[in-house]
């Protein structure tokens, strides 16, 4: 499988979709079971040397995967325990087939059976868990947990909504999922991230000609989306023609301004101009003296700048502090059909009156909010990817919803999950970089979504690479290591 065909999410009833038809090509259930279990063990014979297994089998079709690795682990002489942790002691279909192939017990007590070498394999619920799970397994749950042993998961760590990444119940953390054919949606959203430890998917005899059968896909951000939109220099560019671009700041908290600023030059745009409303800022120039400042009146004389063709788009919000300026700049931004990145005070200003917002937006905008202004402006929800969808089609505009698991969706359906920032991103400028890396890659005339999608990965990649320690200025600085890839 090619890096681009690996991008593709599918929700649990689109993996079922894909099942159903691969079966109404001819593949077998039985035959896709086999190659799902076979995978986990070849998966598990790669990181463990032989050991007690105990295999935790649920009633349905991941049940019948945990059977498929029992027989075969079993088969290479590795002692095996099964438990059936519902006592049901009945299976159906293809399960029920691989049930009654196991010849070893089945058991319904781990009690003592346990020992500090035991490796647990997680075939209890799976992806398409409807309910929350109840008392009794979430003892088991924390007995695992207790104890500090490995564990395996067979699509998804049990307890894991595989559409939302939810938690239902309570849930067992694995050091290890094995998934197949492609990712879950609920494997990149947080807790359920998390909770999955090393992914890997394999392939179990469905055939990816099935995807265009199956619905809108969501996709993991990764280069192979955007990299053929990103923008290299050419040996007769000069810095005009490499983007002019505008930070519109505030006096009064200008690292904001400087950090997004710094960002936009170091990912390429030609010339960047940071707009302040005061004129006390001469020892601005000593700290970024690459930038040029340019003091504007008010939003009408910022209007009269890009009338005038000097700048291609303009970032507005960080540091701007949550004024009457600021409101009326996004909105003369905006009336205006200026392409635009608007982040921090210049969307929580719209808190008490959102749609004043909403209705002025009129294309070539993108929304940059973390969580706590994604729900000032847009309420509480439940399932963060439709979320950002009906986020992004309610105001027409880029959404790039900030976390962990941020997500950048666009009015015309596509979806993309970011997976690669680290939990040190969590340190306050980062978000203004971001906004920064944004801006300069759309002033240099990168297609905005594609835009969105590399600016993230990219901060999340140095993100990764820097860990403890990490502050917002050395994003910045490692931009020019991160882009060699790309050039």
């Amino acid at each position: 499988m090619s890096e681009k065909q690996l991008t593709e999410l599918l929700s649990i009833d689109q993996m079922a979709d894909a099942e159903k038809l691969a079966i109404g090509s001819g593949v077998s259930g039985l035959s896709l079971m086999e190659a799902a279990g076979r995978s986990v063990v070849r998966e598990i014979r790669r990181r463990w040397t032989r050991r007690p297994v105990l295999i935790f089998v649920g009633p349905g079709n991941n049940g019948g995967d945990g059977f498929v690795v029992a027989r075969i682990l079993g088969e290479l002489g590795w002692p095996i325990k099964v438990i059936d942790v519902l006592e049901r002691g009945e299976w159906t279909g293809d399960a029920k087939v691989n049930a009654e192939k196991w010849c070893g017990k089945i058991e319904t007590n781990y009690g003592n059976v346990i020992s500090d070498n035991t490796l647990i394999i997680d075939a209890i619920f799976g992806a398409g868990l409807a309910r929350d799970v109840d008392c009794g397994i979430t003892r088991i749950f924390n007995d695992i947990r207790d104890l500090g042993l490995s564990v395996v998961a067979i699509d998804i760590p049990s307890g894991i909504d595989g559409n939302t990444g939810k938690i239902r119940g309570s849930a067992l953390m694995a050091d290890l999922t094995v998934t197949f054919f492609r990712k879950k949606i609920g494997q990149l959203l947080m807790p359920g991230r998390e909770y999955c430890g090393e992914t890997v998917v394999k392939s179990i005899g469905i055939l990816d000609e099935v995807l265009s059968q199956i619905g809108t896909i969501k996709y993991e951000n990764v280069p192979m989306i955007w990299k053929d939109h990103f923008p290299n220099p050419a040996p007769h560019m000069h810095k005009y023609n490499r983007g002019s671009v505008a930070v519109i700041g505030d006096s009064m908290m200008i690292g904001a301004s400087l950090l997004a600023s710094a960002a936009a030059r170091r990912i390429g745009a030609g010339l960047v101009t940071i707009m302040f409303s005061d004129n006390n800022l001469k020892w601005c120039p000593s700290i970024e003296p690459g930038c040029m400042y340019k003091q504007i009146k008010n939003s009408n004389e910022i209007i009269d700048q890009f009338k005038e063709k000097r700048y291609t788009c303009a970032l507005v919000g960080p540091g701007n502090g949550q004024t009457k300026n600021t409101k009326n700049n996004v909105i003369s931004l905006l009336k205006n059909s200026i392409t635009t990145v608007i982040d921090a005070d210049a969307l929580s200003v719209f808190h008490e009156c959102p749609e004043e917002l909403f209705e002025n937006i009129n294309g070539n905008i993108i929304l940059t909010p973390h969580e706590g202004e994604f729900r000032r402006l847009f309420g509480d929800f439940e399932n963060k990817v439709e979320a950002s969808i009906n986020a992004s089609n309610l105001t027409k505009s880029i959404i790039v919803f900030k976390g962990y698991d941020t997500i950048i969706a666009e009015p015309k359906g596509r979806v993309v999950i970011n997976s690669n920032a680290s939990p040190y991103l969590a340190t306050g400028g980062t978000g203004d970089v971001l906004s920064g890396l944004i801006l300069g890659l759309i002033g240099q005339g990168m297609p905005m979504f594609e835009a969105a999608c590399a600016a993230v990965w990219l901060a999340g990649g140095i993100s990764m690479k820097i860990g403890p320690g990490l502050i917002a200025e050395d994003l910045i600085k490692n931009i020019p290591s991160e882009l060699k890839q790309f050039v």
